[in-house]
């Protein structure tokens, strides 16, 4: 049998809902249309309480419950602009007959979904059929395989979508379940079945001839509607948006720029309001509601330096400070306990008050500023050297999504540095009397780990390759068999490395294992032998800076490329990890940190145009 060959990561999902809406609405490749709204939460275990709605668009030769087919998801052909606006579309085929599949969403903080279907009869001769929308409200995690955003590969089953009972109704062309209404306009007549929740549009079509059908999918009271008319709207708005992208380099390629201005809407679709709350979060992307102002963090400070999109990121950040920010500085992160929110959320509004040169920001948050900066202090002074322990960092606590708790020096305090850095300047920038203070702070930090590592580094002195333990303690065997050690070693090496022997010796060592491989930089080795799949964007983007500062350009631009292979989709989705052996294992996307990482990432790379310099391979 023949090996099959590689692919590219497939898009299974993309976002249809504007910036700042409290409702969600992502359309499938099977063919299927998602609405929920966001509801703010603090854990996974909300999800099961999301009430959500979907159509999945089917055919069949009668409409029976027997004759019911699922498109192919495999099969199907994406279709959207080139620039990334929202209106999306789908292309499928079945017994002679051609489909697209087009929607989009109104603008506003509760959109409509609007949805155009055109059926064609390829075949020279008149040809009968169905196409078929079967409904359902349930919890969101019935609805798509997989919710939120589980690690597994995605492989909708239409038997266990339509074992749900149906709930709607449908009267005066007009389905009704509750508040959620889906209207629909046809050129042929209509039938429910209320049995099996089933919208049949029969199809008795003459050779190349075509038929259409339009429907709306919302909450609330439905408003009459010009499908073009809706669409122009839509269309001019995000021409106006991406008008804003203003600030990119001149040299960047066409390539570059338009996957920019797809990763920038995706990035703006992740802006939303909470059902009922005015405040202006980011999420993460995927189907998540929940925050990490570190994942938030490259994708705020990326969407502001290519346009003119701080009002936006204003808000995003108040949110921050006026709602998560508790009486001692600490950030209470609205997901699961990371160390280092407090640092990534100090971050966001340390480079955003620089990059936008704004003093009035600056002034009203500077307090809870200091405040969180002299929390990071105390955490740094609560550690003791000894029971496992090293003096000068963050105290044992949870680094990351992963559960174990103990010193994560190249995680949290890796964070804690890079905010400090950022602080410093800022407070700097505006003539601040603890600029000094803060200053003095983060070199004596820099100088406490690079004293923490220098045993290791001696230790070396004789090889040719250098391991960066996990633990500052270098203990860390206990913590190696877990899924995703690897991922920070650029991180660790571009904030506190200085010498660059340093450097390609911790290189070498992981180039010989195979973490780094192909110019992806984060392989997980899974406990179960499984080496198939890696963590990107995250540690690939530390190593594409050392690699600039160190003028490795052409070692930077294939860890640039390679990241557009592999974690990117053709639609320019970016993915949280990718899977070697499987291109439908597509989590978190669309991923925010991702997309903003990519595209810091370009903004480095092209910024460093006119200082090239040899390009040494290490």
């Amino acid at each position: 049998m023949a090996k099959p060959s590689w692919q590219r990561p497939k898009t299974t999902r993309r976002y249809l809902h504007p910036p700042c809406a409290e409702r969600m609405f992502t359309l499938w490749a099977e063919g299927k249309i998602v609405f929920g709204e966001n509801h703010i939460g603090k854990s996974f275990r909300d999800y099961p309480l999301l009430d959500s709605s979907a159509i999945w668009m089917v055919y069949g030769k009668k409409p029976q419950k027997r004759y019911i087919k699922p498109f192919n998801f495999t099969e199907t052909d994406n279709i959207l602009p080139e620039d990334g606006t929202p209106i999306h579309g789908l292309g499928m085929e079945f017994g002679g007959f051609e489909v697209k599949l087009e929607s989009f969403c109104d603008i506003g903080r509760r959109p409509t979904c609007f949805i155009e279907v055109r059926v064609k009869n390829t075949a020279p001769y008149t040809a009968k059929s169905c196409i078929g929308f079967v409904v359902r409200s349930a919890k969101e995690k019935a609805l798509v395989h997989g919710a939120p955003d589980e690690y597994v590969s995605y492989d909708p089953e239409i038997s266990e979508f339509m074992s749900l009972p149906s709930t709607f109704s449908f009267e005066e062309g007009v389905l009704r379940d509750g508040e959620v209404f889906i209207t629909a306009d046809a050129d042929a007549a209509l039938s429910f079945d209320d049995e099996m929740g089933v919208l049949w549009m029969p199809l008795e079509l003459e050779g190349g001839v075509e038929t259409r059908i339009v429907l709306s999918f919302g909450k609330g009271e439905k408003n009459s509607f010009d499908y073009t008319e809706k669409r122009t709207v839509v269309k001019e708005y995000w021409e106006n948006e991406l008008l804003k992208i203003n600030k990119l380099p001149s040299a960047i390629s066409d390539k570059d720029l338009r996957t920019v201005k797809n990763l920038a809407v995706q990035i703006l679709q992740n802006f939303c309001h909470y059902v009922g709350k005015e405040s202006l979060v980011l999420r993460q992307g995927g189907l998540q509601r929940l925050i990490w102002p570190f994942e938030a963090k490259p994708a705020l400070e990326a969407i502001e330096r290519i346009g003119d999109f701080s009002d936006y990121v204003d808000r995003a950040i108040s949110f921050y400070f006026d709602e998560m920010q508790l009486p001692d500085g600490e950030i209470d992160n609205l997901g699961e306990g990371w160390a280092s929110v407090t640092a990534s959320a100090l971050y966001c509004l340390a480079k955003h008050c620089e990059l936008k040169r704004d003093r009035d920001y600056w002034e009203k948050y500077r307090e809870k500023a200091m405040l969180s900066f002299d929390w990071i202090k105390k955490q740094r002074r609560l550690s003791k050297d000894g029971d496992g322990e090293v003096s000068g960092l963050f105290p044992p606590k949870r680094g990351c999504d992963w559960p174990d708790v103990f010193q994560h020096w190249k995680n949290t305090d890796i964070w804690a540095l890079f905010a400090i850095s950022a602080l410093g300047e800022t407070a700097e920038l505006f003539g601040d009397a603890r600029a000094y203070e803060i200053k003095d702070e983060f070199r004596n930090y820099k100088k406490r780990m690079q004293e923490i590592f220098k045993p290791f580094a001696d230790a070396a002195k004789e090889s040719d390759e250098l391991r960066i333990p996990l633990t500052p303690t270098g203990n860390d065997k206990p913590f190696l068999d877990a899924f995703h050690p690897y991922i920070l070693q650029g991180a660790f090496a571009y904030a506190v490395l200085d010498d660059r022997e340093l450097i390609e010796k911790a290189r070498r060592y992981y180039v010989r294992r195979g973490i780094i491989e192909n110019g992806l930089h984060s392989r997980m080795p899974y406990e179960d032998g499984n080496m198939n799949i890696w963590y990107t964007s995250s540690g690939d983007t530390y190593w594409i800076l050392t690699y600039l500062r160190l003028g490795e350009r052409k070692l930077a631009r294939e860890t640039i490329d390679a990241l557009y292979k592999y974690s990117m989709t053709d639609e320019y989705y970016m993915i949280e990890r990718y899977c070697v052996n499987d291109p439908y294992y597509v989590p978190w996307s669309p991923n925010v940190s991702a997309s903003g990482r990519y595209i810091l990432t370009l903004l480095e790379f092209y910024g460093e145009e006119n200082d090239r310099t040899e390009n040494k391979t290490i």
